[in-house]
């Protein structure tokens, strides 16, 4: 059995219209499609809601929201989003996903459709003195975010995000 949660009639968050596709390819940057993330009944999906506007949505409680898209203002960073990964992570409402600007690229946790900076290429991790060079896929799980990044060596964090910040732990 399955059920619809979004079609074309559907009217698609921060946008004047419909939803007019769903996980197209210039969401990964990387030329393939966005893959959607699922947590019981809750998904996070990539859709279009007018030619050439893509964005990440998430459906929790049967209410579809916009966690964020193309044009909008990158959390702690410089610029606008131009691309999101592949993969996104939920857990509950809370969405991690990987957006890409014009210069750097990072990971950035939504909860409640505020998205926030957990880390990206400009963010010195604890114990270093030069910013992450790059990044593996992040997990969530409740409220903490596991993912590997690299600077001088590969490390492994958590980062525990909150309302405006997130603690590393190394």
């Amino acid at each position: 059995m399955s059920t619809t949660i979004t079609d074309g009639s559907t009217p698609a968050p921060g946008s004047s219209g419909n939803f007019v596709g769903f996980q197209q390819s210039p969401l990964s940057g990387a030329g393939g499609p966005f893959y959607p993330a699922i947590d019981g009944a809750n998904v996070v999906f990539g859709g279009e809601s007018s030619p050439g506007t893509y964005g990440l949505y998430l459906c929790h409680d049967g209410q579809i929201s916009l966690v964020a898209e193309f044009g909008s203002a990158i959390p702690g960073g410089t610029g606008d989003f131009i691309a999101f990964n592949s993969f996104s992570h939920l857990s509950g409402d809370t969405v991690v996903f990987r957006g890409t600007g014009n210069r750097d690229y990072g990971f950035y946790v939504s909860a409640g459709g505020v998205p926030r900076r957990i880390a990206d290429t400009t963010a010195v991790s604890p114990g270093q003195t030069i910013p992450l060079i790059s990044f593996g896929y992040p997990v969530i799980s409740g409220n903490a975010v596991y993912f590997n990044g690299r600077t001088a060596s590969p490390t492994a964090y958590i980062a525990t995000p909150t309302e405006r910040s997130a603690s590393w732990c190394r």
